[in-house]
């Protein structure tokens, strides 16, 4: 996130930013971009992986919940209730990542 001064440090007693706004929105862009890219690579190494999935919310998608490894899965399998952990098979058609 682009850097805001704290009133009472010494970033706030500057008169100048040394990074054009410009610049800083740029590189907060190439972040997100990368961000994106790392989560979607750690997603789709789990792709043919079983999860323990703690299953939390439903809605009309389906429950979500998260995985041992802090990944988001939504699921439509019928058996699931709220704060159960549940052994999901990521190749079943019933389950997906979903993006962060």
């Amino acid at each position: 996130f682009p850097f805001s001064p704290r009133p009472g440090t010494a970033a706030a007693r500057m008169k100048r930013l040394f990074v054009p706004p410009k610049e800083i929105k740029r590189r907060e862009q190439v972040l997100l971009n990368y961000a994106r890219t790392a989560a979607a690579r750690c997603r789709e190494a789990f792709a043919g992986a079983v999860l323990q999935v703690l299953f939390e919310d439903v809605s009309a998608r389906g429950w979500e919940g998260f995985s041992e490894n802090y990944l988001r899965v939504r699921s439509t399998a019928p058996a699931i209730q709220a704060n159960q952990i549940i052994a999901v098979d990521m190749r079943n058609p019933d389950n997906e990542f979903v993006e962060q």
